[in-house]
């Protein structure tokens, strides 16, 4: 456990962390083919439109194509910075395509082969002349979890394009987008700028909550596209690139990029036929987030509010009545509707929501666990990034949208069995400590900070449906209502509120610590002094005192007849009295750590 390592190379470590959190289940080959697969993508990339739309979008696109000019400026030659910035933003330890070449071999190319890579990258813009291997697709097909292995619908494409290919994406990908955002709606958030899943929910939820504070009632309907990359009609989206970037070497440029692209799915060490695509953007694609927001950007105008994130859709009505609602909607509405991963309930308690995520940190601490023990296991830096990318990457997803429902607390006691692990303190050790001691805010500031921060980039977001909505909200009609819009102290520094309620809560041997955003000292100890380390300083350990009150021994006295604290068994027993006291035992030097390891109470 000790060689767990984040610092240079992660990869080994996340292995790790995946088989701790696999579920044990005894592998058997299920009797799906990989042509079975690929059939069902095939069916799906298979749209045909009706003669009268095929007919309208050929006409019409040829009167487009006829008012583009030749060759715009974004059509230029590549200059040999643009391709040093795209590698930047390449990944490494990502697979390969068809052709073998891994990230890693272009990122670690000299001036020579970034001069070749320009080159090449201009004459295949200039020629439209694409190479063989960067149209062909190598899918592999997982199985969903609790999916039937049987049916070849519950396995998920994973699509391995050329690494090359990708990196040219890129490179044209910054021509181009700067056109295509001018003309794609406020409404749509998906893989753009500046704009995120918590954004989009929140507006939505502050849409309801001026509704509600207005004594309107909302309604919504939730669509979620199916298959939404592989259905889109290559055609259709031709036209309407032509009619915002007006040039037509970019257009026949995309015609051919998305042109007879051809796949084959591997399972289980067998792999399909070759199908061709017909229509579809290519799944792992740089550019296909960008080319299905144009293919949506024209989504059918309503009078309802429309809030947009890639294929994740939600139309909210509101209306003074439910009868309004139901001529609007067409529909009566569910209890519960899941808009991006977030579950809105009527009055917008957000419990079932947090119930949930309740769930999923309770099953990632018990990966975490797996890592640590009171006297072995990983040291606490390792402990405390694992959380962080496993605990408090789902904890913190659209936070600012919840941060102010009474059922924060469900989050919450997770997060302080998870700061528990890292510092190895015990059930009773005050809550105020886990913070310090796991060098992590507390997770009621982390929230304030987030919702904080994106309030403020609201601010300058006037474009924004929801910047109107939070400005020119309605007065609130309960006081029991906490909209995001009315959170005060915008200006507080999040550190700053830390250190204010660290001084003002004044726990047991809160002198020792003068900073809490600072690492305490011993953070790279080995865990069994770690833990010890930290239950002295908390004085919440397993001394007679407390296995006493905690009915698990006898008696709360010391071999030398006095009461055995913590702070009995540091500063006053004769056996095992420190030199310095628990002040100096907290900085943690050498002889702190001989003094722990040969100590014999355990802690």
């Amino acid at each position: 456990m000790e060689e767990m390592d984040f610092t240079h190379s992660s990869r080994e470590s996340w292995s790790l962390l995946r088989k701790l959190g696999a579920a044990k289940e005894t592998w058997k080959e299920h009797k799906v083919t990989p042509n079975a697969i690929s059939n069902i993508i095939f069916k799906s990339s298979n749209i045909k439109p009706s003669k009268l739309e095929k007919r309208n979008i050929k006409h019409d696109f040829k009167e487009v194509l006829s008012s583009c000019i030749e060759k715009s400026e974004s059509m230029e030659n590549f200059g040999r910075e643009e391709v040093k910035a795209a590698l930047k933003l390449v990944k490494s330890g990502k697979a390969a395509g068809v052709d073998g070449i891994l990230p890693d071999f272009l990122k670690f190319l000299g001036s020579k082969g970034k001069a070749w890579l320009t080159n090449l990258f201009s004459a295949v813009k200039n020629n439209n002349v694409l190479p063989k291997l960067w149209r062909e697709t190598k899918v592999i097909a997982i199985l969903k979890p609790g999916k039937p292995g049987n049916d070849p619908k519950s396995y998920r494409p994973i699509a391995l394009l050329s690494v090359v290919y990708k990196l040219f994406e890129r490179v044209l990908q910054t021509r181009i987008i700067e056109q295509i955002e001018k003309n794609l709606p406020k409404e749509q958030a998906g893989f753009r700028r500046g704009r995120s899943c918590g954004e989009q929910v929140l507006s939505m939820v502050t849409h309801i909550e001026n509704g509600f504070q207005s004594k309107l009632k909302s309604g919504a309907v939730f669509i979620d596209l199916t298959c939404a990359y592989d259905t889109v009609w290559k055609r259709g989206l031709l036209l309407k690139l032509a009619k915002i970037l007006k040039c037509k070497t970019s257009i026949r440029l995309i015609d051919n990029m998305l042109s007879d692209r051809k796949f084959k799915v591997h399972i289980n060490g067998k792999e399909s036929k070759y199908k061709y695509l017909q229509n579809g953007l290519p799944q792992g694609s740089v550019l296909s987030p960008v080319l299905f927001n144009v293919y949506t950007s024209d989504f059918v105008n309503t009078t309802l509010r429309k809030f947009m994130y890639a294929d994740d859709v939600g139309l909210v009505a509101q209306a003074d009545s439910f009868e309004k609602l139901e001529e609007i909607l067409n529909e009566n509405l569910s209890i519960i509707h899941k808009y991006l991963g977030i579950k809105l309930d009527r009055t917008l308690t957000f419990k079932q929501h947090l119930e949930g995520i309740k769930n999923k940190l309770k099953t990632r601490n018990n990966i975490i666990s797996k890592l640590a023990g009171t006297s072995w296991g990983c040291r606490a830096n390792i402990l405390r990034t694992s959380a962080l990318a496993l605990v408090y990457s789902t904890a913190e997803y659209c936070a600012p949208v919840w941060q102010r429902s009474v059922h924060t607390s469900k989050v919450d006691v997770e997060l302080n069995n998870t700061m528990r692990i890292i510092s190895g303190c015990v059930r009773t050790t005050k809550l105020q400590w886990l913070p310090v001691l796991s060098n992590m805010a507390p997770p009621e500031l982390l929230r304030y900070a987030a919702t904080i921060r994106l309030l403020q980039q609201l601010q300058n977001s006037t474009n924004l449906p929801i910047f109107n909505d939070i400005n020119k909200a309605p007065h609130k009609r309960l006081k029991s209502r906490h909209p995001i819009w009315d959170t005060q102290n915008t200006t507080i520094n999040q550190e700053d509120m830390w250190k204010k309620s660290w001084k003002d809560e004044n726990v047991v041997n809160s002198s020792l610590i003068n900073d809490p955003t600072q690492r305490v000292p011993g953070f790279e100890l080995p865990r069994a002094i770690w833990s010890d380390l930290n239950r002295i300083r908390t004085e919440q350990g397993k001394c007679k005192f407390l296995l006493h009150k905690w009915k698990m021994a006898d008696s709360p006295l010391c071999e030398c007849g006095q009461v055995q604290t913590i702070k009995h068994i540091v500063e006053s027993c004769p056996r095992t009295k420190y030199e310095g006291g628990i002040t100096e035992l907290h900085k943690g030097g050498s002889e702190a750590q001989d003094w722990l390891r040969n100590l014999e109470v355990q802690l």
